[in-house]
């Protein structure tokens, strides 16, 4: 916080700022192939899920990310296990954004993206840097155990 800023005013900048980010974030991870949904970049990459959180930190001009990438049956397993089936036939944005979902394998463990909030452009850059780096992350992890490419039908 500035200390010409209140601390409402502080809150209401930093609100705005956050908007911002995911404003610029939904077309860049669109364009990739990649949702947004409640704070979460996640892609349908059958038989994989990736999940991306997104953490714009409240006192610093960072933004973190970490990625996880899954088979969907190991939400099923879970679900299975909390006797709660009916989930794996929910919308596939649930396992991004359930209570009741697994992580992963860690592809990207808080990975910090320092931004200008100064700078007209920063959620743009932002967006792009962050969305770029869990698809290519995504890509290259696939690529390395399966030989899947995107599009690929092996």
């Amino acid at each position: 916080m500035r200390a010409d800023q209140s601390e409402n005013e502080w809150l209401r900048n930093r609100k705005a700022e956050k908007r911002a980010l995911w404003e610029a974030l939904r077309p860049v991870a669109r364009g990739l192939g990649w949702r947004l949904t409640g704070g979460y970049l996640w892609s349908d990459r059958r038989p994989f899920f990736a999940r991306a959180s997104v953490m714009p930190q409240r006192l610093s001009p960072v933004i973190t990310f970490s990625l996880g990438v899954k088979t969907f049956a190991f939400d099923d397993l879970l679900w299975n296990i909390l006797g709660m089936q009916s989930n794996s036939s929910e919308r596939t944005s649930l396992r991004a954004t359930g209570a009741f979902t697994t992580f992963g394998y860690g592809l990207i463990r808080g990975r910090e993206v320092v931004v200008d909030p100064s700078s007209g452009s920063w959620p743009e850059e932002a967006a792009r840097e962050i969305a770029s780096s869990c698809d290519k992350a995504v890509d290259a992890f696939l690529e390395s155990i399966v030989g899947m490419r995107r599009g690929s039908t092996r």
